[in-house]
């Protein structure tokens, strides 16, 4: 899996979008909190403190493998945007 990282945009508090290439749909868990409560090819998480976090991406389909990355930095005032292929 690859991961690409795009900053856009500006807002009070950091904000972390992730969304899969192929519209493959993922549970995004972020410090081992689960977002999303379904799983789903986009998901944006907003009010995040400025920091670095811990990302987990397991995928529904069985066949793609689970990715993580650690130290995915998220800055106040940024929206970033991570693409997973």
């Amino acid at each position: 899996m690859a991961w690409g990282f795009n900053p856009i945009s500006t807002y009070a508090q950091g904000e972390l979008e992730v969304f899969s290439e192929l519209g493959e749909v993922f549970t995004l868990y972020v410090n081992q909190m689960k977002q999303n409560p379904t799983p789903s090819a986009r998901v944006e998480v907003k009010d995040l403190q400025a920091s670095y976090y811990h990302v987990r991406i397991d995928f529904e389909d069985a066949t793609l493998p689970d990715f993580a990355q650690n130290n995915v930095g998220v800055e106040n005032g940024v929206h970033s945007t991570y693409l997973v292929k």
